[in-house]
């Protein structure tokens, strides 16, 4: 439910245009298979009112993803790009 309320802050312009949202978890997916889930979360929890693919689209672009398991320090310092 997260992802979708986000979207509603992007489609209403209350966020910053240059805002990237990072999502992480233990699972390792790429950003494409991140942006996937969050399609899929937008599409079954959006109203329909709310939903533009224009600015679906846009707002999937500020997706992006990182492994990482926070029950463990290793990985915390390692960088978004490394």
């Amino acid at each position: 439910m997260l992802l979708p309320s986000l979207y509603a802050l992007h489609e209403d312009k209350l966020i910053d245009p240059e805002l990237r949202i990072i999502g992480t978890a233990r699972s390792v997916l790429s950003d494409s298979d991140f942006r996937a889930l969050g399609k899929e979360a937008l599409a079954e929890y959006l109203p329909e009112d709310r939903k533009n693919e224009e600015q679906i689209d846009s707002f999937l672009r500020r997706l992006t993803y990182q492994p990482l398991d926070a029950s463990s320090i290793d990985g915390f310092d390692r960088g978004l790009y490394s």
